[in-house]
């Protein structure tokens, strides 16, 4: 999934993208099965790695929780004039579920 915003400048402003590596096996039905998922944050240089995780009924509601976080810290960063590329990878206690980013590109600006 890929969404390209523009600002008040005519500049490409941001492009969010859902890489899935894993796909979870589904829950069966009618149990509430709850899964801890941890949402590991790169924002430019800096990373942060979730220790405590969120626990949510499967990886759908993992990817809505990651992509809602994600366009909240992409507000925050335009208030203080800054766009640095953001990422939250989303894992399991076992592994790598998918990763939600943010790529800031200029109009001009090669890929």
């Amino acid at each position: 999934m890929c969404f390209v915003v523009e600002d008040h400048q005519h500049e490409t402003f941001r492009a969010l993208v859902v890489e899935s590596f894993y796909a979870l096996p589904p829950s069966r039905k009618g149990a509430l099965n709850m899964a801890l998922y941890f949402f590991d944050i790169q924002s430019g240089r800096e990373f942060f790695a979730d220790e405590e995780g969120l626990n949510l009924p499967d990886q759908k509601s993992a990817e809505i929780e990651a992509m809602q976080t994600l366009i909240e810290m992409t507000k925050d960063s335009i208030f203080v004039n800054e766009r640095p590329d953001m990422a939250i990878e989303v894992r399991s206690t076992t592994e790598r579920l998918f990763c939600v980013s943010v790529i800031y590109r200029k109009n001009g600006t090669k890929h």
